[in-house]
């Protein structure tokens, strides 16, 4: 902080001269507004990237006005970084309207872009507290639901995935792939049990068998059949074949 505070120091003596600025990056900072903002927005990616609020709060308060791009939510998301993400929700001039805010409030208030993947981002990275953060205190006008829903189905988290669908009043018919891959038996379990039988085709085997998970796999074998489908345990038997070695001739 002392080195951000001594190059904030420098361009203030800078702009403070009455002479023509010889290029320089600190008088590049001064005078393009455009390379400004892509600075401020790549600071407050690493202090993202950090869980850094010190240096969030530093950037806030001496470069105001300039909105929290997309990029920074999802990395504070995918970093569990809760303090950061309650931090610009309370700025977010979007979030509250204008006389709730204080004066100073006002002041350090701007856009913050959240939505797209960032509740997505933060259940992959295993945390599910702030993807159910998000989806009680941040209101947008698009999130990634289906790729938020696949993303819980993917980590096997059963609660999530129940949260998501009573919130989005979706079915949950992605990810089942991923989850077999990553060994969630329950999750695949508790996908079947809610009627997604169509969904359980050789690529779930595949995708178990793949990566060892021989629970997954010894379950999806002993499913019964059902609707005239073919036999679940056929299909497995079928999908599995290819990955077992011919046995060696004996020698005679």
């Amino acid at each position: 902080m002392a080195l951000l505070n001594r190059i904030l120091d420098s361009q203030a003596l800078l702009q403070s001269s009455h002479e023509d600025l010889p290029w320089s990056i600190r008088s590049l900072m001064l005078s393009q507004a455009h390379y400004q903002k892509i600075q401020v927005a790549l600071s407050l990616l690493e202090a993202a990237k950090r869980r850094d609020l010190e240096m969030t709060t530093w950037l806030f308060e001496h470069f105001r006005g300039f909105a929290v791009p997309q990029s920074v939510v999802k990395e504070a998301a995918a970093a569990g970084a809760s303090e950061l993400l309650e931090y610009y929700l309370d700025y977010d001039i979007n979030a509250r309207s204008a006389d709730e805010y204080s004066d100073e409030e006002r002041d350090l208030s701007r856009p913050v872009a959240w939505g797209g993947t960032d509740a997505a981002d933060a259940i992959r990275a295993g945390h599910r507290n702030i993807a159910a953060w998000m989806y009680r205190y941040v209101y947008v006008d698009h999130r990634d639901e289906v790729g938020t829903l696949k993303a819980a189905v993917a980590t096997g988290d059963v609660q999530m995935v129940e949260m998501l669908q009573e919130e989005l009043d979706m079915d949950c018919d992605r990810g089942i792939q991923e989850a077999a891959a990553n060994g969630h038996l329950d999750m695949v379990q508790c996908m079947y049990e809610q009627e997604l039988e169509e969904m359980y085709d050789k690529g779930v085997v595949l995708a178990a068998a793949t990566n060892g998970h021989l629970d997954v796999v010894r379950w999806l074998i002993h499913l019964d059949s059902s609707g005239g489908r073919q036999a679940p345990s056929q299909l497995c038997r079928q999908t599995l074949n290819p990955l077992v070695p011919e046995k060696r001739p004996r020698n005679t």
